[in-house]
């Protein structure tokens, strides 16, 4: 009889561990998915700040390439 009270003992203690673990478990992966949702928010934002800085970038070459094409052809008309 005692040692049927002790297995059942352990078995209620054995099932409060897992439903901690299963609990705990939840609770790891909601914090990850939360964590893989910021970074990712965190990555698209970073993403469209460095596509709008190489369009500024890129306009900023383009027009500085025609006004040297353009002074370039000055000078060389008024060399000629």
């Amino acid at each position: 009889r005692k040692l049927m009270e002790e297995v059942s003992r352990m078995q209620g203690i054995l099932i409060q561990e897992r439903k901690s673990r299963e609990a705990m478990e939840g609770t790891m992966l909601k914090m990850l998915e939360d964590v893989c949702a910021r970074l990712q928010a965190d990555i698209a934002t970073q993403r469209r700040e460095r596509e709008a800085t190489e369009e500024t970038l890129l306009k900023l070459l383009e027009d500085t390439c025609s006004r040297v094409e353009a002074n370039l052809g000055n000078v060389q008309a008024s060399i000629q």
